[in-house]
């Protein structure tokens, strides 16, 4: 009806009024958590890129944080109610387009008429409003469905206009994304990957209780597409427990790896799955039949081809599936057991993460020991076998736990203790963060340069970059009502500013329960004009 004669008839919204009462007469119900998930939306649309004034969304910030979280009474809405979606024949009023249709308060269909398209009258508006509320209020108050109080409020200047407000872009930073409800009493996330703007996956667990400390839970894969964050589809699985790793390289080659709950490392069996771009599937791994002692802890995805490695007990495990089948890899010499390394031990090596970045350029990250060296090491595949690289670090127990890089001739490896390595041109350079204890994954940005989660005892997170020739950190965002977070996993979206971070947030209940926390990390805008 938009742009016709029935624009400003009044007898037209109030026809819309009687129906959007009739609708929202058809049930009732009390929602708990409906304010609670509101409140998080808020929060997360903040943490978006947007261009409300930094100091503001500080204060909307605080604002949100403290608004209540009562049980809300909720009925069958419209979602998009407004005189586009209405239709006049003959005088009488119909409504299409219900694909965003669902359970919420009453009020909320309310929303979208205080914006009706730039070309609509003022007073139109008003009479809008007036005449849909007016109708809604009496059968409301008769079902009691008031859905009691808003959380927000709108200053109006006296002369009833409102005020065009312009403000400066926000700065670059962090928040906290808004997830779906996920099964308690703990959840937790340990990685992320994303491969373009609109894909991205996380994995982990939920619905695990203290009460069983061999249960882990039940696995978890969350999608994101670009704006929401989302539970992923799982196969039909007969085992619980969780996922670790995650890796891509495209929308349709995901791969995950986790493994059954169990009293120790020793005794889980691994599990691999697989997204085609449609389903997730799970993919027979050998070395993860409960027979053996596998323990992968890095998995990296390139041109059809996935790579695990880990060790079972004192060997290395190095496996590459080929499109068909999984294919073991010989480590390099240094490695293999009985050889001697100091004081009579036999020669090990533990890989931790791996990256590959062409079919004959793979490289993983840990540690090693034999005679004469001890310390962190990297590895290299070079198409026909993998040999050590030192990086000119040894008599030293630390090890690498993750590595990145925008290619393999610009390579970031960090570890325990603050350990840091940037590896460019065949040289290596030791930047050691000096501050952090363990740093569980590193990352590079859209410039190249290096982020690190750092997590402390207390618990807290920072996320910590690179440049200028020193380390910045500043502290990750948790919930309201956390009492402490860590962090485990960190993605970067291939030519796009944006980042995540993945964890856990401690809540104030004894036992101690955790909930999965999503971070987003948003550019300032763009300050370039659109068309």
């Amino acid at each position: 009806m938009l742009g016709t004669e029935h624009a400003d008839d009044p007898h037209v919204y109030r026809q819309a009024g009687e129906l959007l009462a009739l609708l929202h007469a058809q049930d009732v119900v009390t929602d708990d958590d409906y304010e609670r998930r509101e409140n998080e939306k808020s929060l997360a649309w903040l943490g978006r890129p947007h261009r409300i004034a930094a100091h503001t969304v500080r204060r909307l910030r605080a604002e949100i944080t403290g608004w209540p979280t009562p049980s809300a009474s909720v009925v069958p809405t419209h979602g998009d109610w407004q005189p586009r979606n209405w239709l006049v024949h003959d005088g009488v009023v119909s409504v299409i387009d219900f694909g965003r249709a669902a359970m919420r308060p009453a009020f909320t269909d309310l929303n979208r008429l205080a914006d009706l398209q730039g070309r609509w009258h003022r007073d139109a508006i008003i009479r809008a409003m007036r005449k849909i509320a007016t109708t809604m209020a009496a059968v409301l108050l008769a079902s009691g469905c008031t859905g009691g109080s808003v959380g927000t409020s709108t200053s109006v200047p006296s002369d009833g206009t409102p005020e065009a407000v312009v403000t400066d872009a926000p700065t670059p930073g962090w928040r906290l994304a808004a997830l779906p409800e996920l099964a308690g009493p703990t959840s937790v996330l340990w990685d992320v990957v994303s491969v373009d703007a609109t894909h991205a996956w996380a994995v982990g667990s939920e619905a695990y209780s203290p009460a069983e400390p061999n249960d882990t839970g039940t696995p978890l894969i969350l999608q994101w597409d670009g704006t929401n964050w989302a539970r992923a589809a799982l196969p039909a699985i007969s085992w619980r427990g969780r996922l670790d790793l995650v890796a891509a390289d495209s929308a349709r080659n995901v791969w995950a790896v986790g493994s059954t709950a169990a009293a120790t490392p020793e005794d889980q069996v691994t599990h691999v799955l697989h997204y085609d771009g449609s389903a997730w599937r799970e993919v027979p791994f050998a070395r993860g039949d409960g027979e053996n002692h596998a323990l992968i802890t890095g998995l990296t995805v390139l041109g059809g081809h996935a790579w695990l490695v880990g060790n079972d007990r004192n060997d290395v495990i190095i496996e590459q599936w080929d499109g068909r089948s999984w294919r073991s890899h010989q480590p390099p010499a240094e490695c293999r057991t009985g050889g001697t390394s100091f004081g009579g031990m036999p020669n090990f090596c533990t890989l931790t993460a791996i990256k590959a970045f062409g079919p004959d350029d793979v490289w993983a990250a840990g540690n090693g020991a034999w005679k004469g060296f001890t310390g962190p090491l990297l590895f290299h595949w070079n198409g026909t076998g993998w040999r050590t690289v030192q990086v000119g670090i040894n008599e030293d127990e630390s090890s690498f736990e993750a590595l990145a890089g925008p290619s393999s001739s610009e390579l970031w490896a960090v570890g325990d203790g603050g350990l840091a390595v940037r590896g460019s041109g065949g040289s290596f350079e030791l930047h050691r963060y000096t501050q952090g204890g363990a740093l569980p994954d590193v990352v590079t940005d859209l410039a190249g340069q290096p982020w690190l989660i750092d997590n402390s005892p207390a618990p807290s997170a920072s996320l910590v970059t690179y440049g200028s020739g020193t380390w910045a950190g500043v502290p990750a965002p948790q919930p309201s009502d956390a009492t402490g977070m860590s962090l485990h996993g960190l993605a970067s979206i291939p030519d796009s500013p944006l980042m995540f971070a993945v964890g856990a947030a401690d809540l104030p209940t004894t036992p101690r329960y955790l909930t999965a926390v999503v971070l987003e990390y948003a550019p300032a805008p763009s300050t370039e004009s659109r068309h």
